[in-house]
């Protein structure tokens, strides 16, 4: 059976900013590097934010999607990388136009 491989898109909230702590930070990244290695996923990016990060196992449900090749998949890199940015603190956060997706809440 032929099979197209995709990427998928993940965003997982937490319900503190838990990775605020530098160490909490390390211990998510090493967790991740690990499992992916473990189950021979590759991933291509990923951010670490305060409440949130692109890839990872935290409150249900988690959000995910389909990345399809080309455009879709560079404006993920490129929205991944914004988040990056922000969390760094090197560029102001940016509100973003969408609503958040079905079955994840935000804070009020």
């Amino acid at each position: 059976m032929n099979q197209m491989k995709h990427s998928v898109h993940l965003v997982l909230r937490a319900r503190l900013p838990v990775l605020r702590l530098r160490r909490n930070k390390v211990l998510v990244s090493q967790l991740l590097c690990e499992t992916a290695e473990k189950f021979q996923v590759q991933v291509y990016n990923n951010s670490l934010n305060s409440n949130h990060i692109h890839l990872g196992f935290w409150l249900r449900p988690a959000w995910k999607r389909i990345v399809h090749w080309g455009r879709d998949f560079f404006n993920l890199h490129r929205y991944i990388y914004q988040n990056q940015l922000e969390t760094l603190g090197l560029i102001p956060y940016q509100p973003r136009k969408r609503k958040p997706p079905p079955g994840l809440k935000t804070q009020s």
